[in-house]
């Protein structure tokens, strides 16, 4: 139905546009706009539907279409859309790589976050202090689910998980270097995981 919609009235294409433009129809308008090769309207409305986006992946998927439709015009860089999606890379870089191998062979997500602050945060004493401890979990609660997680609790993740050592202390330097593209990232766009508008 949506496709014949914007594809079989070819001469009401600036009605459709300001039909599209409310923000429930944001996920229609972006493919719209690039049918009309709007790419820098595209690009600002696929990175607000990323900023209302709560999964990773449909997140990351927002964004990598918004840069490619940047790159299209002349008139921005995707600096700022880099890094938000190196953030998004490194919440799902640290998923991949260190929550999966420990965590594969559990029932169901309580037991994914149950396993993973045993295995990977309760040697650095966070049992000490409750406060943190709730951070953590609440910020793994979110990763399990392949939920984005905000700036705070991604650091907190990559930062306080137990020291390494051998083979494991070259994954430590990656951390902190996830937790340094995450900080930078927040600090383009303060309301991080929120994405701001690029292109206007």
């Amino acid at each position: 139905m949506y496709s014949k919609l914007l594809q079989e009235f070819p001469r009401e294409k600036a009605s459709l546009s300001k039909f599209l433009q409310p923000q429930k129809y944001e996920k229609l308008r972006w493919i719209h706009e690039l049918s009309l090769q709007r790419y820098a309207d595209a690009s600002h409305t696929l990175t607000q539907i990323a900023s209302h986006e709560r999964r990773l992946r449909p997140r990351k998927l927002a964004l990598s279409i918004a840069k490619l439709s940047l790159l299209l015009t002349t008139a921005s860089q995707p600096e700022d859309l880099d890094l938000s999606l190196s953030a998004v890379n490194a919440q799902l870089q640290f998923a991949e790589d260190m929550l999966k191998p420990v965590v594969e062979n559990c029932i169901d997500n309580q037991a994914r976050v149950e396993v993973a602050l045993e295995t990977l945060y309760t040697a650095r004493n966070l049992k000490k202090s409750h406060l943190r401890m709730r951070v953590v979990k609440r910020a793994l609660e979110a990763v399990v689910e392949e939920k984005s997680v905000d700036a705070e609790g991604l650091v907190d993740l990559f930062t306080l998980k137990k020291r390494a050592s051998g083979h494991g202390a070259e994954m430590e330097f990656e951390t902190y270097f996830w937790a340094l593209q995450v900080l930078r990232a927040s600090e383009v766009y303060p309301s991080f995981p929120m994405v701001l508008d690029l292109t206007r």
